[in-house]
């Protein structure tokens, strides 16, 4: 299976987007097309593909239509549900379990309690911060993008959204 790593990472993004954040991340399994809305106004949304530049007028006004039956259990159009802040901190321990012979682990295990509903997961941050632990970045985004494939394995068999990798 070839993987498309702009869309996981898009996905990554849609999933760890914090609660608090009214931008919603979609998946039209008609058109194969992700994309994300921005409140402008209380009565104005934009959308945006996911490389972030604005639908065209065509995809806009079929997504818009087809938007209107979002909450229809037959809608091609579903929503890439997030993740809690208490799921990504169970993420992030089950990292540094996989990980041998770390050292300052206290410190990371310290940083991850501290996880707010952020756009980023503390070990984004915390890693990279720290030279004795730079090395270990590398391992957290491939972990990080076998979450996102298990999430998208789990999601799937009722949404569509297998057809993003095929």
């Amino acid at each position: 299976m070839q993987i498309d790593k702009q869309k996981v990472h898009f996905l990554e993004m849609a999933m760890t987007i914090p609660m608090y954040s009214r931008d919603r991340y979609f998946y039209d399994s008609i058109t194969e097309l992700f994309f994300h809305t921005k409140l402008l106004t209380a009565q104005q949304v934009a959308l945006y593909n996911f490389y972030g530049f604005p639908l065209t007028e065509r995809e806009y006004t079929d997504v818009a239509v087809r938007m209107d039956y979002i909450d229809d259990e037959r809608c091609e159009i579903i929503e890439i549900p997030r993740i809690g802040t208490l799921e990504k901190i169970a993420i992030q321990h089950d990292f540094l379990l996989s990980i041998k012979d770390i050292t300052d682990i206290e410190e990371l295990v310290t940083a991850i309690a501290d996880q707010k509903d952020d756009f980023k997961m503390v070990l984004d941050r915390a890693l990279t911060e720290n030279e004795d632990t730079a090395y270990i970045a590398p391992y957290w985004d491939e972990f990080k993008l076998k979450v996102v494939l298990n999430y998208i394995n789990s999601f799937s068999n009722t949404s569509g959204l297998r057809a993003i990798f095929d």
